[in-house]
């Protein structure tokens, strides 16, 4: 797998570090006692079985429900600090940023890593939400031939100014997020994108322009109800630009590993046609560049996050970091470069 972990699930809140956990446990007998003097308080208010206080003991109820929603659902809420050697690790060497009159945040990532696809869309929120002071740079990692092809429609891709167009479309091409359903297999379901999607039909221009048959081939195709009404969502009623991906993946079916040839076909729907153009001198200085900075940070697995070259953020079950929390950690390594606290020994 690329991304060098299974990350396919959120952690479980046993799996929290017990601080977190005995933290959680103390807010909540705090909150419960309060809560029980207030509802006493409500109870001697209202002595007799009136409608009204039939109305504020139901309100308690509410508020008790409420709580012990919050409080057992957002563990991450209650934990505001973080521990090196845990959630992150500090660099013995700090790395020097491009940015050095702002704090810089490193996303290290690959355009075939399915964590990194799930993650995009909060990476993108929690980059558009930075102040002034935070810069974010994405890098490509490139641990083979492959990942080094995808680097340079990277780099390309932010020349034009269309990385995040590029990373979408990749992201659909290869995987389906949400997940396809079950009946698909535990781990296909995550990959039925529409590189696999092009591959299980032939008929594709005559399936694009009559509804009827591509949903008489998609139920043929189909294991179940939910799997029809998922080939049907998910083929059958694609965008023009989803029906262009399935006849990339029909034509490339048969070449093994990634190609720029490949690869242009995807800037050509982004209306750049010049991906194959020789750009050797200048991309293998980036290309050497980058994999400097992913060696000296010690990256083996995406998503990864590094905060202005000092601490890396990597995805742990055992720490307790995770999707939803990423960077939450980030956030609290920002502000301690903002001079807001001192890390954890």
């Amino acid at each position: 797998e690329m991304c060098g972990r299974d990350w396919s699930s959120d952690v479980c809140s046993s799996d929290l570090p017990e601080e977190v956990a005995a933290l959680r446990a103390a807010v909540l007998f705090a909150f419960v006692t309060v809560l029980r003097v207030a509802g006493g308080m409500v109870s001697a208010r209202y002595a007799a079985f009136t409608p009204s206080s039939i109305e504020a003991k139901r309100f308690m109820r509410k508020i008790v429900a409420a709580v012990f929603f919050v409080i057992l659902t957002q563990p991450s809420a209650l934990a505001q600090s973080f521990e090196a050697g845990k959630q992150y690790t500090i660099l013995a060497k700090p790395i020097e940023t491009a940015s050095r009159s702002k704090i810089e945040v490193t996303v290290f990532f690959a355009y075939t890593c399915v964590h990194c696809a799930a993650l995009s869309p909060t990476e993108k929120a929690w980059t558009q939400a930075q102040p002034s002071d935070v810069v974010v740079r994405r890098l490509p990692v490139a641990w083979n031939d492959m990942l080094k092809v995808f680097s340079e429609a990277y780099y390309v891709a932010v020349e034009n100014d269309i990385e995040p167009e590029l990373n979408s479309l990749l992201i659909a091409y290869q995987f389906s997020l949400p997940t396809a359903p079950e009946s698909f297999g535990k781990t296909r379901r995550l990959v039925q994108g529409y590189r696999v999607l092009g591959n299980y039909f032939s008929d594709l221009h005559r399936m694009q322009s009559d509804f009827a048959y591509c949903q008489r081939l998609t139920r043929d195709f189909g294991k179940d109800d939910e799997m029809d009404a998922w080939l049907e969502r998910r083929v059958c009623r694609a965008s023009d630009q989803g029906w262009q991906l399935m006849r990339i993946a029909r034509e490339y079916r048969n070449t093994r590993g990634v190609s720029k040839a490949w690869m242009s076909e995807f800037f050509a729907l982004l209306g750049v046609h010049d991906f194959n153009q020789d750009r050797d001198e200048w991309m293998q200085e980036k290309l050497k560049v980058d994999t400097d900075i992913m060696r000296r940070a010690g990256i083996t697995a995406t998503p990864t996050v590094m905060v202005n070259g000092k601490y890396v953020v990597k995805p742990s079950r055992e720490a307790g970091v995770d999707r939803g929390n990423i960077f939450d950690v980030v956030d609290y390594l920002v502000e301690i470069e903002r001079g807001a606290g001192q890390p954890a020994d």
